[in-house]
């Protein structure tokens, strides 16, 4: 439970990190037991194709996306 709530008392936080602990496992490096059904593990896109979704979808949130070589 966060600082500042009552025993007993469930806040907002708490419930996202349940539900993200949950998602992910005991080990948390998967979809745990408690997870939604149809969440999607694996995909088939490479690399590339994974960095210009990310790239794609940042922009779609107006976020500054800047490209730069793995050496830089």
């Amino acid at each position: 439970m966060s600082a500042g709530s009552q025993a007993g008392e469930r806040t907002a936080r708490d419930e996202v990190l349940s539900r993200i602990r949950a998602a992910l496992g005991a080990d948390g490096t998967g979809p745990g037991p408690e997870s939604p059904v149809g969440y999607r593990v694996r995909g088939d896109l490479g690399q590339d194709q994974l960095l210009d979704l990310l790239a794609d979808r940042l922009t779609h949130y107006r976020a500054a996306v800047r490209r730069a070589a793995p050496a830089d």
